[in-house]
């Protein structure tokens, strides 16, 4: 039984991480990089606000998913790096907009 949970905690774990590569690799296109999104940084600080919602997610999962393999005293704990990778870029993302967007409103008062 304890094997099937291991086996169970490494395939949602893998599942996370592609899920959270996913994000990060949404991050690099569309809209995030798309200079005419400048006119409408409030489009995109929309899309941010879902991906936010859905990182937060992915990242309590992931820390759940670390407490049971401690748990579990799985020998080699599974690292998510892409969950860390899709927060940093984020964050950059996030800062960015937020800062576009300011910026657009203080033109408006101009």
């Amino acid at each position: 039984k304890k094997e099937e949970m291991v086996e169970h905690l490494g395939t949602v774990s893998n599942k996370i991480e592609e899920d959270a590569r996913e994000i990060t690799e949404a991050l690099k296109r569309g809209q995030f990089t798309a200079e005419d999104a400048i006119l409408n940084p409030e489009s995109v600080r929309e899309e941010l606000a879902q991906i936010q919602a859905t990182l937060a997610k992915l990242e309590e999962k992931s820390s759940t998913f670390a407490d049971f393999q401690n748990l579990f005293n799985v020998p080699s704990s599974f690292e998510y790096n892409e969950v860390e990778k899709a927060k940093g870029l984020f964050a950059s993302k996030d800062k960015l907009w937020t800062l576009v967007h300011e910026w657009r409103e203080q033109e408006k008062a101009w």
